[in-house]
C-alpha cells in the first residue's frame, strides 16, 4: 500500500484541480484563527503557489499535501509541513479538515499517514505543532495520535476576546530516540 494512502483518505500533492477549495478555506476568516491569517488570498496568489511548489521539503523546508477522500476523491483539508529543519531532524506540522468532513475520523488518519511520512521517508525525528489553549479538538486529536504537551507559551495569541496561550506538543520517534 502507497505510505500515504490509508483506508479512507490519500494523502498527495497539490494540483490545479485544489484553487477552489484552497480559495474557500485560505479565505474562511473561522480558520485563520487557527492558522494565523490576517488576509484574504486571491485566486491568483494561490494558482502561482501551486505552479511554483517545488516538492524538495529539504531546499524549501516545507511541504503543503491535500487530504483527499477516497470515496469521492475531494480535497476534505490538508496537511503541512513547515520549518522543516534537517540538522535537528524536525518539522512543524498543521492540519485543516474543512467543513462537513469534520469529526468524522480523517484528521485523526491523515495525522497517523503523515506521521509516519515524516518518520519513516523523511526520517525525522520529531514532529512539533502548536495549539491554542481553548482548540479543544485540535488538542484531543494531537494527543491521541502520540504527541505530548511539552510547554505553554503564556499569553501568546492574541484573540477577538484577548491574549491565550498555546501549547507547544511534540511527537519524538522512539525508535530513532
Amino acid at each position: 500500500m502507497n505510505i500515504l494512502e490509508g483506508e479512507h483518505i490519500l494523502i498527495r500533492a497539490l494540483e490545479p484541480k485544489d484553487i477552489e477549495a484552497l480559495f474557500e478555506w485560505e479565505n474562511d476568516t473561522d480558520v485563520w484563527r487557527v492558522s494565523n491569517t490576517v488576509a484574504p488570498l486571491s485566486r491568483k496568489t494561490l494558482e502561482a503557489f501551486i505552479e511554483n511548489q517545488k516538492y524538495d521539503p529539504f531546499d524549501t523546508k516545507q511541504i503543503r499535501l491535500i487530504i483527499e477522500s477516497k470515496h469521492d476523491h475531494n480535497a476534505i483539508g490538508s496537511i503541512d509541513l513547515i520549518d522543516i529543519d534537517l540538522f535537528n531532524s524536525r518539522a512543524c506540522i498543521g492540519i485543516l479538515i474543512y467543513g462537513k468532513a469534520q469529526g468524522l475520523g480523517y484528521a485523526t488518519e491523515a495525522l497517523e499517514i503523515t506521521k509516519r511520512y515524516c518518520f519513516e521517508v523523511l526520517a525525522l525525528r520529531q514532529i512539533y505543532c502548536n495549539i491554542a489553549a481553548d482548540n479543544d479538538r485540535s488538542l484531543t486529536l494531537f494527543k491521541h495520535c502520540g504527541f505530548e504537551v511539552s510547554g505553554v507559551k503564556k499569553a501568546w495569541r492574541r484573540s477577538f476576546n484577548g491574549w491565550i496561550d498555546e501549547h507547544f506538543l511534540q511527537c519524538i520517534n522512539k525508535i530513532n530516540t
